[in-house]
């Protein structure tokens, strides 16, 4: 601003120069016509209409200078209040990033420390054990099994085996369970940099395992001599594993039902153990059917008694409401002739004290009161038979 400022000061000189220059040679010019004070007020006059000039110059250049001033100065304002606010929600946009990658890398670091118990618990053969037979217990729970009740964990078998559930059915049936995680041969079939051919034999190695399992739980477990079905369940504790087995070897699927052991996941052991529960419960009912028909018949034995007390009840209160319709109409009605007939000779002795009462008045109160008694007689009559 102060070099725009040098500027302006240094054209105003320019100018002032080049008027006094312009009257010098105005004055030379016509000199001749001028002389004395005429030439004096010429100057004079001259010289404060070049002050005015320049002073309306001036001030008209301040004013442009003033109002160029304050429209950069408005500029500016905004322009910087803009940054500010753009600063601001930068800031703010950064701290919030800066939280959220916190967040983020404590949540890979939780998930990190969780992947390495889990790697730690999967390294360990009886961790694994330990992992599926847990597993396996919740789902047990969430089907509404009691331990004790409906299964029992780590029972010594005859034959000295112990699986890690049998699960009692009726008539003192059981049926076993094993808990194989396979883990140590699966993982290796994990590694997606192994050549095809060192695939091959890790694939080879895990169904060999497999297939020694499903030899294994159907020689021990199986033994109708002790009231065991002629099944017996495998629990892999990964839905993965088990689609990995379908999907390659469906063959060995068939082959483990051929010898009666049944393969399950977490995935469809809840319909396992559902199928099972059903069918306690049709096998109770069937033992408990001679019970349950005793008491059906009880039931309707007491039903058909409720149905004619009922009936009894009902017509008796038809009866007290047919009694207490009598009662407030006609026996009401009979009371208020007789009331009318005692007022009526109250009137006749009034006026008349000396003459003779007229009977007749209540002799037809106690005809009209014989023959109501002999209907209600009647109707009552008619009420015992329709009750009978």
């Amino acid at each position: 601003m102060s070099l725009f400022n040098l500027s302006i000061i240094f054209l105003l000189i320019i100018l002032i120069f080049s008027i006094g220059g312009v009257s010098i040679i105005f004055f030379t010019r016509f000199s001749k016509y001028f002389s004395g004070m005429k030439f004096k007020e010429f100057a004079d006059n001259t010289t404060e209409g070049v002050e005015n000039k320049v002073k309306e110059l001036l001030a008209e250049k301040d004013d442009k200078f003033n109002k160029d001033l304050q429209t950069v100065k408005d500029l500016m304002t905004r322009q910087y209040d803009k940054t500010m606010q753009e600063t601001v929600k930068l800031v703010t946009t950064n701290d919030l990033l800066r939280k959220q990658n916190k967040s983020t890398e404590d949540a890979i670091n939780i998930a990190k420390q969780e992947f390495s118990k889990l790697t730690n618990v999967l390294s360990g053969t009886q961790s694994r054990g330990q992992l599926g037979e847990l597993m396996a217990e919740d789902i047990f729970r969430s089907a509404g099994f009691i331990k004790g009740v409906q299964y029992d964990t780590q029972q010594v078998l005859e034959n000295g085996t112990r699986p890690d559930f049998t699960i009692n059915l009726p008539d003192g049936k059981v049926i076993h369970m094993d808990s194989k995680f396979i883990w140590e041969y699966f993982q290796p079939l994990m590694d997606e940099d192994s050549e095809e051919s060192d695939n091959k034999n890790r694939e080879k190695k895990f169904f060999d395992s497999l297939k020694r399992i499903i030899d294994e739980v159907g020689t021990k477990y199986i033994n109708t001599k002790s009231n065991t079905l002629d099944n017996v369940i495998v629990f892999v504790p990964s839905d993965h594993i088990l689609s990995f087995i379908y999907e390659k070897r469906m063959d060995l699927i068939q082959y483990a039902q051929g010898k009666k052991v049944t393969i399950t996941s977490p995935g469809n052991l809840l319909l396992v153990v559902g199928v099972i529960k059903e069918f306690m419960k049709v096998v109770t009912i069937g033992e408990n059917q001679n019970q349950i028909m005793t008491i059906l018949d009880e039931l309707k034995k007491e039903w058909d008694n409720y149905i004619e007390e009922q009936s009894v009840v009902s017509r008796a209160l038809k009866t007290a409401t047919t009694h207490f319709d009598y009662l407030e109409g006609r026996r009401r009605k009979a009371l208020d002739r007789k009331f009318n007939a005692v007022k009526d000779l109250e009137t006749q002795l009034d006026k008349n004290p000396d003459k003779a009462l007229d009977v007749s008045i209540i002799e037809n109160v106690i005809e009209d009161e014989q023959e109501i008694k002999s209907n209600e007689e009647e109707r009552n009559q008619r009420q015992m038979t329709l009750d009978n």
